[in-house]
């Protein structure tokens, strides 16, 4: 059969036409042209310029299966496709263990037995709907005896605690203080309420005071004018420019009570941030400026004291704990402390003997007692001073009297 397509395809007009040996492909004038490239002859096997096949069999398009050669091909070949057809049945093998055969469920009927009058069998919501139950009543009535003891046991406990708190209340044996706390009534708050509205009328005062230029100017601001006019000369007036005189934004306004004694205290910085504290008292219902304690007036000035004179009857200052002891004023009798200026410029070292009632005044507000702690910070103190032994320092003194704790009397 491909003996016979090659004879049709060669006989019929799509046969490829001859190629002779000199001939090329699209001979263009360039390809003539020296250093151009152009494509080599066709090679050219066997006569009439057809391509041989193995063995000089001429060679052509050949139409069949992929799988089957032809007998010529098979003849004329040496080597070729070799195709095998494959059984179409399947070979399956056999378990070892045959598996079990699988047995249909049984059913067995059972006939459910007659009522015999088995009231436990048959007992449901249903049937017992309506009926009561001793064993209901028993657990209702046992949930209200069990709450009826929970509250004779709570209201049993509420009756003996005063009797337990008396028992184990703490007593106060003789020379010990007792602690009695102080109800807070409305007529001890009052002074204080009233103090803390008056802000504004302190600060008016303070001014006032500042831009005074006589004595005059004053008897209607301070307290007790007439000791104040007596102490107070027109060259101790701050006599301040009223622009130099207003309290800067800011300033602070706290109502204390020390002693039974109600006071205002206006704390702030002037426009020259020089720090200022003032010290305001109600009298007859009018607002008043101690001026002793806003200018920690002093019997004697720090300067005088430092060289051992001047009286020290009413010394205003700063005080703190210190360690500096002398042959004058040995540490086993003395106890140590440092007095400074109002202004903290200047300081003394005053002593306080350790039988005296000053000594425990002073110890209990920086050691600290039993419930509360002491504080190192320096505290406000009016004293009244002595002058030391002959072989005490200038500016030792000794502490007779602690006349009040801040700078205000009572």
């Amino acid at each position: 059969m491909a003996t016979t397509m090659n004879a049709e395809l060669n006989d019929n007009d799509y046969r490829v036409p001859d190629i002779t040996a000199d001939d090329v492909w699209a001979d263009p004038e360039w390809l003539h042209e020296p250093g151009q490239r152009f494509l080599p002859p066709k090679r050219v096997n066997g006569v009439n310029g057809h391509t041989a096949g193995p063995n000089g069999h001429e060679g052509g398009l050949r139409i069949g299966s992929a799988l089957q050669a032809s007998s010529h091909a098979v003849e004329t070949a040496g080597t070729g496709l070799e195709v095998a057809v494959i059984s179409g049945e399947v070979v399956r093998l056999a378990p070892e263990i045959p598996s079990a055969e699988r047995v249909p469920r049984q059913f067995t009927f059972h006939q459910r037995p007659a009522d015999e009058g088995n009231h436990h069998l048959t007992a449901g919501e249903a049937r017992e709907w309506g009926r009561s139950q001793k064993a209901s009543r028993q657990s209702i009535l046992w949930f209200a005896g069990s709450g009826l003891a929970v509250c004779l046991v709570v209201v049993g406990a509420l009756m003996m605690l005063p009797r337990i708190n008396r028992s184990n209340a703490m007593e106060p044996r003789p020379g010990q203080t007792e602690l009695v706390i102080a109800k807070d009534t409305t007529d001890a708050a009052k002074p204080i309420t009233e103090m803390l509205a008056r802000q504004k009328e302190a600060e008016r005062l303070y001014q006032a005071w500042l831009t005074a230029t006589s004595r005059d100017d004053i008897s209607h601001l301070v307290r007790n004018p007439e000791a104040a006019l007596a102490r107070i000369t027109d060259d101790a007036l701050p006599k301040l420019a009223p622009q130099q005189a207003v309290p800067a934004r800011g300033a602070t306004w706290n109502a204390l009570d020390k002693g039974g004694l109600v006071f205002g205290m206006l704390e702030g910085e002037l426009p020259d941030h020089t720090a200022f504290g003032a010290y305001f008292v109600l009298v007859d219902g009018a607002l008043r400026m101690d001026w002793q304690a806003t200018t920690a007036h002093g019997s004697a000035d720090f300067a005088t004291l430092a060289r051992g004179g001047g009286d020290a009857a009413e010394i205003r200052g700063w005080i703190k704990p210190a360690d500096f002891y002398t042959l004058a004023f040995p540490e086993e009798r003395y106890q140590s402390y440092q007095l400074l200026s109002p202004d903290q410029s200047s300081s003394l070292w005053v002593y306080t003997r350790r039988e005296d009632p000053a000594h425990h005044l002073l110890s209990g507000e920086f050691d600290g007692g039993a419930i509360l702690s002491g504080t190192p910070q320096p505290g406000k103190f009016t004293l009244r001073l002595e002058a030391g032994p002959e072989d005490a320092l200038p500016n030792q003194w000794l502490i007779v009297e602690l006349l009040h704790k801040d700078w205000i009397a009572p």
